[in-house]
């Protein structure tokens, strides 16, 4: 039977009762798995648990925030505090809580992908790269570089991991042969990466994760203090946890006391076919357990749930389950159809959805305003359709939580902001040469850059060594002193000027309110309101 507003299914209700014993709640998109664990935690804690000694995983550091504010709300008594993390916090958390065990420095703070990014381009010279081809845009590949270590570490597999299987790789024929040589060298950057991480005393996420595996497995007596400070385990949308973050799971619930939730047709970061091994497995790990299945949908009306399990049904690997919409006499059928495009990749899928909607503005009236395009990501999905849409010359507006600051004017905004605190800031002040007004071709920007390795200056400094290079042409040269002019001024002005003000003249300084005033683009106005607003921030600030 459904459940009345703010009452437990009778599948709810079973999985929040049981006793602290292995339990496996499977249920689609919709059904209150994250309820389930919620209750499960409150009803614990009304027991006399403590709150405190209840250990809540959740996959992204979004959705622990999201569990986080859910136990706040929900629990009655006082507590010291929550347990509630993703797997990289989580890990960050039992190395330094046991600083003499884990070695890691407590007051160390983890190296973002830009930070390495940023450390691999300032020591590219110590790397021998003759496999991979920069192609003029140097920041590309070592970023694709920084992806592919933490995907790796993400399924534990180390520098030293890494660089064996790729020794053992077969000859064959040319093709072959020239996989095996570049993934020898790749293996040579990503053992060069934690090296320099390992000098700079700075571990990177992965290396958290990693760190506090093998403290569980090779310390004994840390496990199990650990084991006996958390006497319950939550897990929740297990199957988007790798390899690594379900192996620090698994460690912390050998007690037994554990309870995990997912659905594999929801999984988002796993590939199809991996999605439903950590539920597979923790079947196969805890044959004594329970598993409660949630079938009942209180979020999604029956059409969509039709269209998604045409989606999800062909899926050769997939976990069946029934999943059926909670019955709403309050809430009509809405009109309208739900259709499912398969595309070939992501630009395919920004062009389809385009096309749609110029069609849908010019055959049936519709107006921009009334059509909404939702994303997963903004940064990952959002931008290819923006491209599509401005390449036909539809009016469109990005909005969500970091949308603002993924509009390109914003960008160069904030690169002017960051180079002109930290000259040594070589990402930003690549942005500033690379855009307008100063727009430096992507070949001489390299020999800039190199320029700057090769005598260890910070790139604005760098930049004033290259223009006395012969390797600089003419043109290039007189690009590169207007950016060293402008940078003289604007950093004459940055401790004096009130904050708003200043940021108003940088607009004005790099002429980004009149390109856009002369831009032959649908979103014209949309780009001059974000620079505005980017003012209003700063006259906030001040």
């Amino acid at each position: 039977m459904p459940a009345a507003p703010g009452r437990l299914t009778s599948s709810q209700q079973r999985a929040v009762d049981h006793p602290a014993a292995p339990l496996l709640v499977l249920g689609g998109a919709g059904t209150g798995k994250s309820r389930v664990l919620v209750e499960r935690f409150a009803r614990f804690a009304a027991e006399g648990l403590d709150p405190a000694r209840i250990l809540v995983v959740a996959p992204a550091a979004g959705d622990a925030d999201a569990l986080r504010r859910a136990l706040e709300d929900r629990l009655d008594g006082g507590y010291e505090e929550l347990c509630v993390h993703d797997p990289y916090a989580l890990a960050g958390r039992l190395l330094r809580d046991e600083p003499l065990e884990s070695g890691l420095d407590p007051w160390a703070v983890p190296a973002t992908a830009a930070d390495r990014v940023a450390m691999l381009l300032d020591r590219v010279d110590e790397l021998t790269v003759r496999q991979h081809d920069f192609r003029g845009r140097p920041a590309a590949l070592v970023g694709g570089w920084v992806e592919r270590i933490d995907a790796l570490k993400a399924q534990g597999v180390s520098a030293t991991d890494f660089a064996r299987w790729a020794q053992r790789l077969p000859a064959g024929d040319v093709d072959a042969q020239a996989r095996a040589a570049r993934e020898r060298e790749f293996a040579e950057v990503y053992a060069a990466h934690d090296r320099m991480l390992a000098e700079r005393g700075t571990p990177d996420l992965g290396d958290l994760l990693l760190g506090a595996i093998a403290l569980l497995r090779h310390r004994p007596h840390v496990r199990e203090r650990i084991l006996g400070r958390f006497r319950l385990v939550l897990v929740d949308d297990v199957q988007e946890l790798g390899w690594a973050a379900m192996e620090l799971v698994r460690q912390l619930g050998a007690h037994g006391a554990i309870t995990v939730a997912g659905d594999d047709d929801q999984a988002v970061e796993r590939p199809r076919g991996a999605s439903t091994k950590n539920l597979r497995d923790f079947a196969d790990e805890h044959p004594d357990g329970e598993l409660v299945r949630l079938e009942l949908s209180h979020r999604c009306p029956p059409r969509v749930l039709e269209a998604a399990r045409a989606v999800v049904i062909p899926n050769a690997d997939r976990i069946g389950k029934e999943l059926r919409a909670v019955p709403d006499p309050c809430r009509p059928v809405p009109a309208g159809t739900v259709r499912f495009w398969r595309c070939e990749n992501e630009r395919a899928q920004a062009q389809g959805t385009a096309a749609e909607i110029e069609r849908l503005i010019a055959r049936d009236g519709a107006r921009p305003e009334q059509i909404a395009v939702l994303v997963r990501s903004v940064e990952a999905q959002g931008a290819p359709v923006a491209v599509a849409l401005e390449e036909r010359a539809v009016p469109y507006r990005i909005v969500g939580a970091a949308a603002f600051f993924q509009r390109a004017e914003v960008r160069d905004v904030l690169a002017w902001l960051r180079l002109l605190v930290d000259p040594a800031d070589a990402s930003a002040v690549v942005r500033a040469l690379s855009r307008p007004p100063i727009e430096l071709r992507q070949v001489d920007l390299a020999r800039c850059v190199q320029i700057a390795k090769r005598r260890r200056l910070d790139m604005v400094g760098g930049l004033a060594a290259a223009t006395e290079s012969p390797q600089i042409a003419p043109e290039a040269r007189e690009r590169i002193l207007t950016f060293l002019r402008l940078h003289r001024e604007l950093v004459a002005e940055l401790d004096t000027a009130r904050p708003d003000l200043f940021v108003h003249r940088l607009i004005e300084r790099l002429g980004l309110r009149r390109q856009q005033l002369f831009a032959a683009q649908a979103d014209v106005v949309e780009r001059l309101v974000n620079l505005a607003r980017f003012g209003e921030m700063a006259a906030a600030f001040t």
